[in-house]
């Protein structure tokens, strides 16, 4: 076990950083921050990733995580992966993936956990092709308040995936919360793929964003949903699946 401040994986100041790699794996392997995490912090952060495994756990005490942190282009393709039975990712504040960058994910596989507050994908303008993706029977990742998809102007083509029995759980959900926040998408497919939204909110392009869209396919499913408000030109797509009220 290790209890530090706050940890950063590549960055910290002008220049490249890239191929940067932390791994926690095994039973009782434990990386406690006083604060937050965060994947890259200024600079160019490429390819950097974080890996929890086999029963490892990251713990943020006071702070959340950033996959892909900073106000640069060059903050792209940076991963967190927490996998396997017992492996968790515990936050007191939010996830979230990418603020200006494209294609950072968050992947929860195989039993793992990851917990927060709300989980934010693309947090800054023209932010793209950013993923959460929770996968597999046992696979969670619950936060007590919304989860956004594309939440500032101008962010493309990000997206979330719930897939093989994974379940996201939030209260209430966004599918393009900005505006012209455009074709960011949320697929829900797979027997017993549930997000479940804690009778709140989901919307989608409330904020002149078009081309977002929910699918829900192969009795993969939405539940517990409060209100649904879907703007003009966004789309709801039940294939096999099911949108349930609260």
């Amino acid at each position: 076990a290790m209890a530090v401040s706050s940890t950063t994986v590549g960055g910290g100041g002008a220049g490249t950083y890239t191929g940067n790699l932390l791994t926690v794996t095994g039973p009782g392997s434990v990386l406690t921050n006083g604060g937050g995490f965060k994947l890259g912090d200024s600079g160019t952060v490429a390819g950097g990733g974080v890996v929890i495994s086999n029963g490892g756990s990251v713990v943020n005490l006071s702070g959340g995580t950033t996959v892909g942190r900073g106000w640069s282009q060059g903050v792209r393709g940076n991963f967190v992966l927490v996998t396997g039975s017992g492996s968790v990712l515990t936050n007191a504040t939010t996830v979230v993936v990418s603020e200006i960058g494209s294609s950072n994910r968050l992947t929860v596989v195989n039993g793992g956990q990851v917990f927060g507050t709300s989980c934010t994908i693309a947090n800054a303008g023209s932010a793209s092709n950013n993923n959460v993706t929770v996968s597999d029977a046992g696979s969670v990742a619950w936060f007590s308040s919304a989860v956004n998809i594309g939440s500032a102007t101008n962010c493309h083509y990000n997206s979330v995936l719930v897939t093989n029995g994974g379940t996201l759980n939030s209260v209430g959900g966004n599918i393009g919360s900005a505006a012209f926040a455009n074709s960011n998408v949320v697929t829900v497919t797979g027997i017993g793929s549930v997000w479940a939204l804690g009778n709140g909110t989901l919307a989608l392009g409330i904020a002149r964003g078009t081309g977002n869209v929910l699918t829900i396919t192969q009795t993969g499913m939405v539940d517990n949903v409060g209100y649904l408000s879907v703007a003009t030109n966004n789309y709801v797509n039940l294939l096999g699946g099911t949108l349930g009220a609260a």
